[in-house]
């Protein structure tokens, strides 16, 4: 008797657990509304989790981020066509996570440039991006400069990179053409996009290793 108890108690356990992991699987992915991080908001989102496998989050619009906000390990951020994420100069951007639990900023349809890229005006020290992926991006403007690329860093901001890929991007991996920026990376890989990075010379002594081979000229400008 004791045998079929605990048999049909382990059958019990086993189809629990199976229930709760495809429920996690058939998480349908969270759209963002444009205000989400935007300091008029009172439901204003600071922290970004893993909500289980797939996209976790959709973002359709130019994004304004006005908070302190803080990306979790395995986070996935699918943008629309057109869209993307702006670090305001009162918010900041922490996307740290680990190598065996990146985060993604990637497009919702997989084609170059299928999204803006991310836009940094901010020059918070909180600004970093560690095993981050950022994909897909380059294909639209922020404003009328007109500055193209994966990541776009604006005059006087503040950015950290550390052992970040970014690729498939329509134009320059990272768009750093202005003055005064604060900015270094180690170990990120920049390809598949037109070219690897543009910006003041300045900026070269503060690269340190890292690969930016594979791009359509493998030249920074």
């Amino acid at each position: 008797k004791n045998y079929f108890l605990f048999a049909f108690l382990g059958l019990a356990i086993a189809l629990s657990s199976c229930k709760k992991e495809d429920e996690i699987q058939d998480i349908e992915p969270l759209t963002l509304e444009c205000n989400s991080f935007e300091q008029g908001n009172p439901n204003a989102i600071t922290l970004l989790k893993d909500r289980g496998t797939g996209v976790d989050y959709i973002i359709n619009c130019i994004a304004s981020v006005e908070v302190d906000l803080v990306i979790e390990p395995g986070v996935k951020i699918a943008f629309t066509n057109n869209a993307g994420l702006q670090i305001e100069d009162v918010g900041s951007l922490s996307a740290v996570a680990t190598e065996s639990s990146i985060i993604e900023f990637t497009g919702l349809d997989k084609v170059k440039g299928s999204w803006n890229g991310i836009l940094f005006y901010s020059n918070d020290v909180k600004n970093r991006m560690e095993h981050c992926l950022i994909d897909y991006a380059g294909g639209g403007t922020f404003n009328s400069n007109g500055d193209l690329g994966n990541l776009v860093l604006w005059a006087d901001c503040y950015l950290r990179l550390s052992s970040v890929t970014i690729s498939n991007g329509a134009a320059y991996g990272i768009n750093a053409d202005y003055g005064n920026i604060n900015f270094a990376m180690e170990y990120c890989i920049i390809t598949t996009c037109n070219f690897p990075f543009i910006g003041d010379a300045v900026l070269a002594k503060n690269f340190t290793a890292g690969s930016y081979l594979g791009n359509s000229t493998n030249a920074i400008v």
